[in-house]
């Protein structure tokens, strides 16, 4: 088995997923196999807790995740909009913050806890990228499992017999 590939998705992979049941269920089968962890912060807890609609809440809610630390509190936005980090990983200036400032939350962790962020938002992918950052889109991800499932098939180490 490959080392384990830890990537924070955000808020909007949740419905992707949730809208291809055939990826989900690749990106399922690759948790279940310990290749692929996904993680979130209290940043995209919060966003799904909020939806209104219980039914589509308790659907997404149901991705299996691991919720890891922001890299630290936020201390305040600079005047270019970039967010300025304490060691306090326990503020909550979040709940006052700009959705740009929780983007930023969640790419600032994803270069701490995990090894790629996942996210459809053009605007996160290119802060992301800036940092130097791995990013992928949902697609991306769903492929890397799809390639997962193909290289643990029976056959998958010899010729596939008819």
């Amino acid at each position: 088995m490959a080392q384990m590939r830890r990537v924070m998705v955000d808020t909007m992979v949740f419905d992707a997923l949730h809208a291809d049941p055939p990826g989900r269920a690749a990106v399922l089968d690759a948790v279940r196999g310990g290749d692929l962890l996904l993680c979130t912060t209290h940043v995209q807890e919060d966003q799904l807790a909020a939806i209104p609609d219980p039914v589509r809440r308790k659907a997404l809610q149901r991705l299996p995740r691991q919720v890891v630390p922001a890299a630290g509190g936020v201390a305040g936005v600079f005047r270019t909009g970039r967010v300025r980090y304490t060691d306090d990983a326990d503020g909550d200036v979040l709940r006052f913050g700009s959705r740009h400032t929780q983007d930023d939350i969640i790419a600032e962790a994803a270069g701490v806890q995990t090894d790629v962020l996942v996210t459809e938002d053009r605007r996160l992918i290119a802060a992301t990228r800036e940092r130097g950052l791995a990013v992928w889109q949902t697609a991306e991800l769903v492929d890397w499992a799809r390639a997962l499932q193909d290289q643990h098939l029976p056959w998958a180490d010899g010729p596939r017999l008819s």
